[in-house]
């Protein structure tokens, strides 16, 4: 997503991730999911799931939607850029005995949005934050939240900040063509609420702010 990228940034994003994605799959098998998305999984279960339609954008190997499933959870869609991380959810799924109810899209979710139905529950796992222009991402994903949409963003602190600009130096130093981005958190969450919504649960790591959201 820089600039200077000689490829697309579909590409760099999908090469990053789709390197990462067999680390993610043996660290949910070994430890089942990371703290911040056991948080966001917390407060999405403090209202009952049961036959619930779920939509995550940027699913990973789908660890969070499956646990969703298990909770009773009717159906899901995960939509991810890597294949690798597709791949992962694919096979997870049917470790699971989940993949009847749950449809996989390889692809950018703001690329055709139109082409997602409204779900009841939408989420976005540490997701807008690899979007360089996220006015799309959040407008077309909140048109699709029926009654929650729940996210996980970088908290809008300067310890925060500095984590994520010694990241991208990181990743700069190796050469590797995918880099997050850090936005005004404060108008994102702004935005979320004139959307129609209201915090329900809030949580927060040294990184990362988890928040539920629930549609007034």
């Amino acid at each position: 997503m820089d600039c200077c990228n000689t490829i697309s940034s579909t590409q760099a994003t999908d090469e990053y991730f789709s390197g990462q994605s067999a680390r993610f799959l043996r660290k949910f098998r070994r430890k089942g999911l990371d703290k911040e998305t056991r948080l966001l999984e917390q407060g999405i279960l403090t209202r009952s799931v049961e036959g619930a339609s779920l939509l995550e954008i940027g699913c990973g190997v789908g660890g969070l939607h499956l646990r969703l499933l298990q909770a009773g959870a009717a159906k899901a869609t995960g939509i991810d850029i890597a294949q690798g991380m597709i791949n992962g959810a694919k096979e997870l799924s049917s470790e699971l005995g989940l993949a009847d109810r749950v449809n996989y899209v390889l692809g950018d979710f703001t690329d055709k949005p139109q082409d997602f139905e409204r779900a009841d529950i939408v989420m976005l796992d540490k997701v807008v934050c690899c979007y360089e222009e996220i006015e799309i991402l959040l407008n077309e994903s909140l048109q699709r939240a029926g009654t929650t949409y729940a996210i996980v963003f970088p908290r809008p602190y300067p310890i925060s900040k500095a984590i994520m600009q010694s990241m991208i130096a990181v990743l700069r130093f190796m050469r590797v063509r995918f880099f997050p981005f850090w936005h005004n958190w404060n108008a994102m969450t702004g935005k979320i609420l004139a959307a129609g919504f209201e915090e329900q649960y809030s949580a927060t790591t040294i990184m990362w702010a988890v928040r539920v959201y629930r549609r007034v």
